[in-house]
């Protein structure tokens, strides 16, 4: 889950991570503004077919918290 989320983030920024540190800031650290960030958003919902709610995307821009969300959310099979 976590390296597929790392080969979405470098398809779509143009970046050429191996992987990335639990602790990785995406709006910090990345450089990921708001508007990139729902359009990341809108990726991985698409790719793993679930949702993720306007009012928690804040709470997941610490990439080990996406990473927790997403396996989560694949695993009750949320959508």
């Amino acid at each position: 889950m976590e390296k597929k989320l790392v080969n979405i983030i470098n398809e779509m920024f143009e970046s050429n991570f191996e992987s990335l540190e639990k602790e990785c800031n995406l709006a910090t650290d990345l450089s990921i503004d708001s508007l990139r960030m729902m359009d990341l958003v809108v990726e991985i919902e698409e790719e793993f077919g679930i949702s993720i709610p306007d009012n928690i995307i804040g709470d997941l821009l610490v990439f080990g918290k996406l990473v927790e969300f997403v396996e989560k959310s694949v695993e009750r099979g949320e959508n």
